[in-house]
This record gives structure tokens, C-alpha cells and sequence, in this order.
């Protein structure tokens, strides 16, 4: 069951567009149990739904829920299906996943009958191009069926976004031949509510350090070394080299010196602070003499 009332309103959300629409939500939200809430809603009576855009492991997810809901697993089919049990099962109606390129055969040779077919589910919807198969699946099921509907879920927001003059999400809007399009940002009044919760719960964070060992400090004496030497080498050898300033040079000299240990910053307040200033300064000048 959804337990979370943002988890309720977006299942409403889902339902509430019949003819069908794009709905794209944020990183970290439970899509797939809401998919399967979806499709148990959708597994009616002499309903018969395809399911593209998938593989087997997002369909084992689905099917765990869908059994816990006491409703019937979705069907996977694949080229190891022969032709004979596909066209049964599409016949036998149900909520069936196939895979695209199948799919695509089937359409082509008449196997599946498309004026069955209640409605087309595509997960993945961020991966939909005009150039690609789930496109032309589409546009083929548009071709032989104009009352079905078209459902399409993302949650990969990041692929939709504008790209230069062009927005990707007007393309792939395009290719699913959908209009409506249904967004659920983690900052959503509803959504952040839930995950914040009444009692807003802020993280302590401590630093934890582990004095360094004698072998330790004579590897970082060591590495030091090696920069130093490099650095002069490349001075000498190009002029067009920013070698850095003589306090960037004492600087790596002085962290050879510092041997008060290594640790994961966790913690906040003015010690914290300003040991982490210092590790990310000796971190930074470092790497720029990698970089050179």
C-alpha cells in the first residue's frame, strides 16, 4: 500500500489523465511502486496492456509489489518466447512486457492484434527519440489503434532538460505523441513535506582523524619529494610552465612536515572548519602540480 501522502497524490496524479501523459519524477522517489500500483489499477477485466521501455530485472521489482497486492504478474516476453505462446498471451489479455524489438515483429507481421490493445505503458520515457524503436512502436500503435491510451514515466528529470535552442523533453513529448506532461520535483509543497517530516531532524557531523603512521609519513615525505622534483624539472625545461609561487612551493614542503594524521571530515564548528580548510588547500595545491 502507499503509505506517504505525496505517494498517494502522485498515484492520483497517474490516474487522473485517461487519454495519457508524460510524468517525470525526481531521483529517490519509489516510481516503481507506483508503476505497479499503476498497473494492478490497470489490470481489468478484458484489458489487455503492453509494457515497453523495460528488462526482466525492473519487471521481477514490479511483480513483487503486484504480488504483495494479490494482483496477477506481468507477463515478460522475449525472443526465447516462441511466436505461438506470444500470440496466445496477447490474445489472453492481461498486462503483458515485451521487449521493443520483438515487439516491433510483432506488429509488423500482424501477430498482435493493435485494435486490442487498451493501452501502451513506456518506462524509461527519457531514453524515447524519434530515431528510436519505443518511437516507432508509437507510431505504429497510433497507426492501427487511435482509442488506446499512452502512459509514459521517467525519473531521470536531468535527460529532459533544455539543450541549447532545442528541448529534449519537447522531442521526446513528440515521439511518444503525448501532450500533457506531469512533474514532481523533490521540492514539490507536498513531497517535501513528507520527507522532511514535522520534526525537521538536522544531521551532526563529527570529525573522526587517525594519527599517521611512521611508514605513512615516509610515503608522503616521499611523494612530496617526487612533486618537487618534477615541478623544478618542468621549470627548467619549459618557461611557458606556471610553476607557482615560492609560498605554493613551501607550502607542499610544510605539508611534509605536517604528520598530525589523515581523517573523514564529518563534523562542524570552528576546529572542524579550519582543518578542512587546511586538508582542501594542501589537496588543491597538490593537484595543480599533477595537473602540470
Amino acid at each position: 500500500m502507499l503509505q506517504l501522502p505525496c505517494e498517494r497524490a502522485i498515484f492520483v496524479d497517474f490516474s487522473s489523465e485517461e487519454e495519457g501523459a508524460l510524468s517525470v519524477l525526481a531521483h529517490g522517489l519509489p516510481l516503481h511502486t507506483l508503476i505497479s500500483h499503476y498497473l494492478a489499477a490497470a489490470s481489468v477485466p478484458e484489458a489487455f496492456v503492453l509494457v515497453v521501455g523495460t528488462d526482466q530485472e525492473t519487471v521481477g521489482r514490479i511483480n513483487e509489489t503486484l504480488f504483495s497486492l494479490g494482483t496477477s504478474p506481468v507477463q515478460y516476453l522475449t525472443n526465447e518466447t516462441s511466436i505461438k505462446d506470444r500470440q496466445a498471451l496477447y490474445l489472453k489479455g492481461g498486462v503483458t512486457a515485451v521487449t521493443s524489438r520483438i515487439l516491433v515483429v510483432d506488429m509488423l507481421l500482424e501477430r498482435l492484434p493493435i485494435h486490442l490493445v487498451t493501452g501502451l505503458v513506456v518506462l524509461n520515457a527519457h531514453r524515447v527519440k524519434a530515431e528510436s524503436t519505443e518511437a516507432f512502436i508509437i507510431r505504429l500503435y497510433r497507426q492501427g489503434n487511435t482509442q488506446g491510451f499512452i502512459r509514459a514515466f521517467s525519473d531521470a528529470p536531468e535527460r529532459l532538460s533544455p539543450i541549447g535552442r532545442f528541448s529534449s523533453l519537447e522531442k521526446t513529448m513528440k515521439a511518444l505523441s503525448l501532450r500533457k506532461v506531469q512533474l514532481w520535483p523533490r521540492f514539490h509543497l507536498t513531497i517535501k513535506e513528507d520527507l522532511e517530516g514535522e520534526d525537521k531532524v538536522v544531521s551532526e557531523v563529527i570529525e573522526l582523524r587517525q594519527p599517521m603512521t611512521r611508514s605513512m609519513r615516509g610515503i608522503q615525505a616521499g611523494l612530496v619529494d617526487c612533486l618537487e622534483s618534477t615541478l623544478a624539472e618542468l621549470r627548467r625545461a619549459s618557461s611557458r610552465v606556471c610553476g607557482g609561487s615560492k609560498e605554493e612551493a613551501d607550502g607542499i614542503r610544510g605539508s611534509r612536515r605536517n604528520d598530525s594524521g589523515y581523517g573523514l571530515i564529518q563534523g562542524t564548528g570552528s576546529d572542524s572548519k579550519e582543518t578542512a580548510g587546511t586538508y582542501m588547500a594542501s589537496v588543491e595545491r597538490t593537484n595543480q602540480g599533477f595537473s602540470l
